[in-house]
């Protein structure tokens, strides 16, 4: 039973991880295209304030947004999520 909690909390650390590494993410690829947070907004069809939220962990994008972010950006959705570091590699959970 103690294992199943350990792994359950190992569960939501690396999520929470994720979480933050998708923040980061966003906001410095929006950055390198000295893109305003209204720019993004536009190309995704949603309003600043949400741009602000997903930058600021308050909230997450769809599937569907995260693609036209990965199409965008030309990166993998495994990277803007955190799944994947900017070389390509998988990151492990173990």
């Amino acid at each position: 039973m103690v294992d199943f909690f350990l792994r359950n909390d190992l569960l939501y650390i690396f999520l929470y991880i994720m979480n933050i590494l998708f923040n980061q993410r966003i906001k410095e690829l929006r950055e390198e295209k000295d893109m305003l947070i209204k720019d993004l907004a536009k190309i995704v069809g949603h309003d600043a304030t949400l741009i602000t939220k997903w930058e600021k962990g308050r909230h997450r994008p769809s599937y569907e947004v995260l693609t036209i972010l990965a199409l965008f950006f030309d990166a993998t959705i495994d990277y803007l999520i955190g799944l994947e570091d900017e070389f390509g590699n998988k990151i492990k959970s173990s």
